[in-house]
C-alpha cells in the first residue's frame, strides 16, 4: 500500500528500518521466549524491501507458487534441515548449531523455526500482489472474494480427496503430511490461508 506514488527508494528506506527494528526487538525476545516470531517479520519485510516491492503483480503470484513448491521439495528431500533446532538459550553450542550461530539463524528463520520464510514469504506477496489492486472498487472485492472463497473452500476440499486416497490406499499415508491443507510445507496450505486472507480483506 505505501508504494503508491511513493518513491521507491525511501519505501525501501522505511521498510529496512523496520526490519531492523523488528529484528533487534526479536531477538530480545527471544532470550525469554522461545518461540518468538518477530525475527520472523524482520526477514519477510527485508525481503520485500529488496527484491518484491516492485515487481508486476504477475511476478508476485508466480513467486508465491515457486515458493510453495520449493518448500514442498526441500521438506521432501531434506527432511532433516527442518527438524527443530536445540532451544535458542542452548548457549554455548554442544555439538550442532544453535539460533545463535549464524547458521543456526538462518535455519531457523528460513526453514525449521515457526513461521519461516519458506513458505510464508508466499503470504507476503499475495499480500503485495492483494494491496496492488484498487480496494476502494466494489467490483474488484467482489472479484477477490470469489477468488479467495474459491481457493479457501476448494484447496481444503482437494486436500480432503487426497486423504482418503490415503486411506484407500491409493496414496501413501506419509503423502498427506506433504500435500494436506493441515500442514506448512504443502502447496495447498499456502492456497487455503492465502484464499482465507483474501476474502477477509476483500470483504
Amino acid at each position: 500500500l505505501i508504494m503508491r506514488g511513493a518513491n521507491v527508494w525511501q519505501v525501501r528506506r522505511t521498510l529496512l528500518l523496520r526490519a531492523l527494528f523488528l529484528f533487534v526487538l526479536g531477538n530480545l525476545l527471544v532470550l525469554v521466549w522461545d518461540i518468538d516470531i518477530l525475527h520472523f517479520y524482520a526477514f519477510y519485510l527485508a525481503i520485500a524491501a529488496l527484491f518484491l516491492v516492485e515487481l508486476p503483480r504477475w511476478a508476485l503470484l508466480a513467486g508465491a507458487a515457486l515458493v510453495a513448491a520449493a518448500t514442498l521439495a526441500l521438506r521432501v528431500i531434506w527432511p532433516d534441515i527442518t527438524s527443530t533446532l536445540d532451544a535458542p538459550l542452548a548457549w554455548p553450542p554442544d555439538g550442532g548449531p544453535t539460533y545463535w550461530s549464524l547458521q543456526g539463524m538462518m535455519q531457523n528463520v528460513f526453514v525449521s523455526g515457526v513461521h519461516p520464510v519458506l513458505p510464508w514469504i508466499a503470504f507476503v506477496m499475495v499480500g503485495i500482489w492483494v494491496g496492488r489492486h484498487d480496494l476502494a472498487d466494489p467490483g474488484t472485492r467482489q472479484r477477490l472474494m470469489a477468488v479467495g472463497a474459491t481457493l479457501g473452500v476448494g484447496a481444503p476440499l482437494v486436500s480432503s480427496l487426497l486423504e482418503q486416497a490415503a486411506l484407500a490406499g491409493a496414496l501413501p499415508v506419509d503423502a498427506m503430511l506433504y500435500l494436506g491443507v493441515l500442514h506448512a510445507p504443502s502447496p495447498l496450505f499456502v492456497l487455503a490461508a492465502s484464499g482465507t486472507s483474501i476474502f477477509m480483506i476483500a470483504f
